[in-house]
């Protein structure tokens, strides 16, 4: 699964002419449980669930990252103000 992953990431990588640097981590950390398992220095299974661990830690701090980005622009005050007689409603 992971050399069929990284192949087809490397020809979408070609074809655009970029590669992200969270995807190069995801892609040395696979290789590296990869080596682990090949090395018998773990199982298949050991290797799956620090697979899903790292990537339940990947996705927690991009949602962090979201919720404080979110947090920040409401704390920034409102954008936009409309008044309706004497009734003013910013948003």
């Amino acid at each position: 699964m992971v050399a069929c992953g990284k192949q087809r990431r490397t020809i979408y990588c070609q074809e655009h002419k970029s590669c992200s640097a969270n995807g190069n981590a995801f892609v040395a950390y696979a290789d590296s449980l990869v080596i682990s398992v090949n090395r018998h220095e773990m199982s298949e299974a050991e290797a799956q669930r620090k697979w899903i661990e790292f990537r339940t830690a990947q996705l927690n701090a991009q949602r962090q990252l979201a919720v404080e980005s979110a947090g920040a622009a409401a704390a920034s005050g409102p954008r936009t103000c409309v008044q309706s007689g004497t009734v003013v409603n910013c948003y």
